[in-house]
């Protein structure tokens, strides 16, 4: 990794809680047969040329696009530091190089999860630029991150939905920005979806009921019903579909039998002085046909929870005081 001390015109840092130990995770990120199976964005495969997972040793592998096009790439390992610090540069199979970036990758230990960081830094600033406006560089490692969490929860054999993330912002205001409808309404739900009715009754048995508008004007809505309240760490509730009268409802999705309810537990814990929020969920006596779509649904969810709580970072950021 080179020796920069003012990257920031042309880096892209990306971090996200994954749901598995550090050891299965350095594991998959340093393994050509795990790393055929989910390195990249979202609809890449890839094919391992070669591999020798060494200073100085290189892995070079073809990605397979959805466009029928193929990307070689080399990728040569420069830091090694088991369990902890990942280091490489990594450019295409060309010479010289059309495309050429150092990263470094770090992997935190939090138990049962791991905070991975990626730091990619281009030549130029220019180099950047054009990466991610012509390549979506940016949203493309969050698939890549995101694709790394999906596996990982597959192979520690989870059947539940679960999703962490880093919050830069302290325990009690997050916790209000989940449970105040004054906040709700500014960053919950997909992205391209307005919310135009929260109200929320913070109680055992109360709900949070909203409705969110679709660009074509039409409204979904949605409601929690809640279980446990332990302000500020932990929030048990009910989450489904409903009417405009808070009245249970199936998903508006034709041909997708997904459940008529899902228990989720989310849970918020102070780190650093930020915040961990892990979200799991779990269908409420499913048949086994919504059992399927369910888990069938977990990458999708992801991807959409993850917008929802780029929403909730970006919120964050125009309400927290400054230093």
């Amino acid at each position: 990794m080179e020796n920069v001390n003012n990257t920031k015109d042309r880096e892209i840092v990306l971090s996200r809680i994954v749901n598995a130990t550090a050891q299965l995770v350095w594991q998959v990120w340093t393994n050509a047969e795990h790393l055929d199976k989910w390195w990249g964005p979202n609809d890449f495969t890839n094919v391992t040329k070669e591999m020798d997972f060494s200073v100085g040793g290189k892995w070079r592998y073809t990605m397979h696009g959805p466009n029928n096009m193929d990307f070689a790439n080399r990728i040569t390992y420069t830091k090694i530091e088991e369990l902890a610090v990942l280091e490489y540069h990594h450019t295409d199979d060309e010479e010289p190089p059309a495309i050429e970036f150092y990263v470094s990758v770090t992997f935190e230990d939090l138990g049962d999860k791991t905070k991975v960081t990626q730091r990619s830094i281009f030549p130029t600033a220019e180099a950047l630029r054009k990466v991610v406006e012509e390549n979506g560089a940016i949203e493309g490692g969050k698939q890549h991150l995101g694709n790394l969490d999906s596996y990982v929860t597959k192979l520690s054999g989870e059947k539940n939905f679960t999703i962490s993330r880093e919050i830069n912002a302290p325990v009690q205001l997050v916790w209000d920005t989940l449970t105040q409808a004054e906040h709700l309404k500014h960053w919950w739900g997909p992205v391209a979806l307005k919310i135009s009715h929260a109200t929320v009754d913070l109680q055992p048995g109360g709900m949070f009921h909203y409705g969110m508008e679709a660009p074509d004007g039409n409204t979904m809505w949605g409601r929690f019903v809640f279980r446990e309240i332990d302000e500020p760490n932990k929030l048990v509730y009910v989450s489904s579909f409903s009417d405009a009268d808070g009245g249970l409802v199936k998903a508006p999705f034709p041909g997708i039998d997904f459940p008529l309810e899902v228990l989720n537990i989310l849970t918020l814990k102070e780190h650093n002085g930020k915040t961990i929020l892990t979200l799991t969920g779990e269908p409420i006596n499913p048949t086994p046909s919504e059992e399927e779509t369910y888990k069938g649904m977990t990458q999708s969810m992801q991807q959409g929870f993850s917008s929802t709580y780029d929403q909730l970072d970006k919120y964050l950021e125009t309400i927290t005081p400054k230093a």
